[in-house]
């Protein structure tokens, strides 16, 4: 990310930052010179940073714990630097939890389902849902990934067949699935802890309407990401899996239809990041890997959510 120096951060939101270091290719850590820690971000999309903080602003009136937007000079949340859109939060302090302790630790994945059955909860009430963007799992598959990955050279002869024969059938499955806003990124990284209890949760850029299993599904299929090498981990993720599930639908109660769909959004997710990762071989291979995995495994994920009902 191009950086804001540290006299454009004082000019902007009169913080006297003493030390700048990267998070990630759109953040970077701002420490003051009294310590006290920010997150300053590049803005890509104005709207999807307004419905950030509208979502943050809704969820701190619930007393959750999030990032709070710094409101700047100018009286606004996102800075225009010269053409670049910035906005600076306040730093949630605290660890997240690793893929392996996903897996072996029980009562990870219990904290993240009650977490994400929490948030649901609270976000299908959202009052501006209109001006979150809406997508189709079947169109994102369909119409978006499957065409994005036409021309990979390392795409395997099974995956045309595959959605040839799951086309029909996936789109029956998505078709009437409870919609609201979601995440849409829940990934481990973005939910912060402190012990064991959930301190916040971060990075809402992505939200969007969407089939609320998504959220599930994501968060499960990052985990196996992370382990996917592993031999035992990966095959100890079904039970993670199942936890996970179990403690989503005690808080949040999940319907049939969407237990019916949870292996087909999966795949949906594993072919979005195939098509992301298209022209990046590796990434591109490794994912296509979990999907041909998680396809072969059909039968032993529906035994592992099964038992949630």
């Amino acid at each position: 990310m191009e950086q804001i120096n540290k006299e454009k951060i004082h000019k902007y939101w009169g913080v006297h930052a003493g030390e700048l270091s990267k998070l990630s290719e759109q953040a970077i850590l701002v420490k003051d010179i009294t310590n006290e820690k920010y997150v300053l971000k590049r803005k890509t999309d104005i709207q999807a940073a307004r419905n950030e903080h509208a979502i943050l602003q809704y969820l701190q009136d619930f007393d959750i714990s999030v990032p709070t937007p710094m409101l700047s000079k100018k009286n606004t949340y996102i800075i225009d630097d010269e053409g670049r859109y910035f906005s600076l939060y306040t730093y949630l302090p605290g660890r997240v939890f690793s893929a392996r302790e996903m897996i072996e630790n029980p009562l990870v994945p219990q904290h993240f389902g009650r977490t994400l059955a929490m948030f649901h909860h609270l976000l299908s009430d959202h009052p501006l849902i209109s001006q979150f963007p809406t997508r189709d799992v079947y169109q994102s598959v369909y119409h978006f990934a499957r065409k994005a990955m036409d021309k990979v050279e390392s795409r395997s002869d099974r995956l045309e067949k595959i959605y040839q024969e799951l086309e029909s059938e996936f789109q029956l499955k998505v078709k009437n699935l409870p919609k609201q806003i979601i995440h849409r990124d829940a990934h481990l990284s973005n939910f912060i802890y402190r012990e064991k209890d959930l301190l916040g949760v971060i990075d809402f850029e992505l939200a969007e309407v969407n089939v609320r299993i998504f959220d599930l599904c994501y968060c499960a299929t990052s985990v196996l990401n992370e382990v996917f090498h592993d031999k035992q981990l990966s095959t100890e993720w079904f039970i993670f899996v199942e936890k996970l599930i179990d403690s989503y639908h005690q808080k949040n109660p999940l319907s049939k239809l969407e237990y019916d769909a949870i292996w087909y959004v999966m795949l949906a997710i594993q072919s979005i990041f195939m098509a992301y990762f298209a022209q990046i071989p590796h990434l591109f291979d490794h994912n296509q890997a979990m999907f041909l995995w998680l396809f072969d495994r059909k039968e032993l994920l529906k035994g592992s959510v099964k038992h949630a009902k």
